[in-house]
């Protein structure tokens, strides 16, 4: 872990939280899912995990920027 740390920067959960988010966010900014499906997407069981975790690395809830479910196809 130590080797992981001095090449990333961070410890490999912290490292894998911040790639979940920011794919969650993006998912947000399609807004294309529901929050509960972007949820499942990046690897959460639990929608309330994925709002605090989102929520402390974001500083806003994913809700205000849900999409409406339907894809734009």
């Amino acid at each position: 872990m130590a080797r992981f740390v001095c090449a990333i920067g961070c410890s490999p959960m912290v490292a894998l939280r911040q790639i979940r988010m920011k794919r969650a966010a993006d998912m947000l900014a399609a807004r294309t899912f529901f929050v509960e499906q972007i949820a499942r997407a990046v690897g959460y069981r639990s929608c309330s995990s994925f709002l605090r975790a989102f929520r402390r690395m974001h500083g806003y809830c994913p809700a205000k920027s849900e999409g409406d479910g339907q894809n734009s196809d």
